[in-house]
């Protein structure tokens, strides 16, 4: 589900190309900044699906601040942890993996999805046939799930001594090379990953999956001891794409139809300019309107710009710092 809310006044401006004037606006998307000679004030012209539109008009004396973000510091990694033991599978010996996921299908930690995977160790179990049986409980386990949430798949050594080489086990809920888990392989570890989750535009927002594993006990010399040591492993980069697609449908409102299709079929179509499958950087200038007369009160509100081009988004940067002189920070 989709939630968003508005705090401050917020307009969105998705950007192809910076131009340096307003009659070389072309294309939806192209952007130029306008400065009275006075360098008093400054506006954004940009070019939509229909025509030319004008941002609010900045006094420059309640500019309060323009803040850029690089996409790579937008992006997020898929969370990844690793399990290994501690020492030699003990015959007779029950282990149990449990992995806890939070705020499953709800919006807060009392819903807490757990699932476990269980191997009994025998006589002869190596750590790398532990590694298999466990592996293979635990994707059997997570294979039924509605939406596929986690995936599960091995490390094991390759030619070279190392351990970088992943055989998957579980991939977004289907089992996968049974015939290729032989008792031959030397595997080193397990590797429970994040699936990414389904997501629609201004419908299904990304919500990551918070996910814990911890490794259960088993006796030695009479002790209960945790069999097993549990780490963060490096996950796969996600780009900020869809988090900037729905920023962008809820902006709309702000400018356009303030319900959000929620009228259909009576609604203003929503035309969307972002590609959820790039990576954007932002700009955002954040300043306050002061009315005439008496309406004194600083009503602050941003302007935000999101571009895939680094480059481009870099010109307006630039034309801010030559304008005001406030040095936003160039992106990469």
């Amino acid at each position: 589900m989709f939630i968003g809310s508005d705090n401050q006044f917020r307009n969105l401006y998705v950007m192809k190309t910076y131009k340096a004037s307003e009659s070389a606006l072309e294309a939806v998307g192209d952007t130029t900044l306008k400065v009275d000679t006075a360098k008093n004030s400054m506006y954004l012209v940009y070019k939509d699906t229909e025509d030319n539109l004008t941002s609010d008009i900045i006094d420059l004396k309640n500019l309060l601040y323009v803040k850029s973000t690089k996409a790579a510091d937008m992006a997020r990694k898929l969370n990844s942890q690793s399990v290994t033991l501690n020492e030699d599978p003990i015959s007779g010996q029950d282990y149990v993996l449990n992995v806890e996921v939070r705020n499953f299908v709800a919006l807060g930690d009392d819903s807490t999805h757990i699932k476990f995977g269980a191997v009994h160790a025998v006589k002869g179990m190596t750590k790398s046939d532990f590694y298999k049986a466990m592996a293979l409980n635990l994707a059997k386990n997570f294979s039924r799930e509605v939406s596929p949430i986690l995936n599960v798949s091995l490390n094991k050594y390759n030619s070279t001594g190392t351990t970088n080489t992943k055989v998957a086990v579980l991939v977004n809920g289907k089992m996968q090379n049974l015939a290729a888990l032989t008792s031959t392989e030397t595997y080193t570890s397990i590797i429970i990953d994040e699936v990414e989750q389904p997501w629609r535009r201004g419908v299904a927002q990304v919500e990551p999956v918070n996910f814990n594993t911890t490794c259960g006990t088993v006796l030695v010399d009479g002790n209960d001891v945790i069999w097993g040591t549990v780490e963060k492993e490096e996950g796969d980069p996600i780009n900020n794409g869809k988090q900037i697609a729905d920023m962008e449908w809820f902006y709309h409102g702000t400018r356009g139809d303030i319900y959000r299709e929620a009228t259909y079929p009576d609604n203003f179509d929503f035309k969307p300019l972002v590609d959820e499958t790039k990576a954007y950087s932002t700009l955002d200038i954040h300043f306050a309107y002061v009315g005439p007369g008496v309406e004194v009160a600083k009503s602050e509100r941003t302007i935000t710009v999101v571009c895939a081009d680094a480059a481009e988004l870099n010109k307006l940067i630039t034309a801010i710092k030559t304008a005001t002189g406030v040095d936003a920070g160039a992106v990469s």
